[in-house]
């Protein structure tokens, strides 16, 4: 019994390491978007570091996989998106930088809404 309980004390305490990576993660992209000049590789870079931190979250129920895999959905759609930008030639550099801002205000609110679950 007492093993079993250091067990599950130990788990526990490697969940809330991970859960504090990763709002670290989110915290730190959270300050690289309140920078004014944030390139596409930025935005790139940024939603992969928080892609790797939610993969290496652990998920014990159900509700803790669907909620992972929902996290790394949405966050490959971001990224989707910026590459569509990237690679769109047509697009002027006003175009873009209007489009890096309209992500930048989407990622900033979907770390808002991931803080506060």
């Amino acid at each position: 019994m007492t093993t079993r309980i250091a067990d599950k004390e130990a788990n526990l305490v490697q969940l809330e390491n991970q859960r504090s990576a990763l709002t670290a993660e989110r915290a730190k992209l959270m300050a690289e978007l309140d920078s004014k000049d944030v390139t596409l590789d930025q935005l790139q870079a940024g939603l992969e570091r928080l892609k790797q931190e939610n993969r290496r979250l652990r998920a014990e129920t159900d509700q803790q996989r669907q909620s992972k895999e929902r996290v790394d959905a949405d966050i490959q759609k971001l990224q989707a998106e910026i590459n569509r930008v990237d690679v769109d030639d047509r697009m002027s550099d006003q175009a873009k930088k209007e489009k890096i801002e309209s992500l930048k205000k989407q990622i900033r609110a979907y770390l808002q809404i991931m803080m506060t679950q």
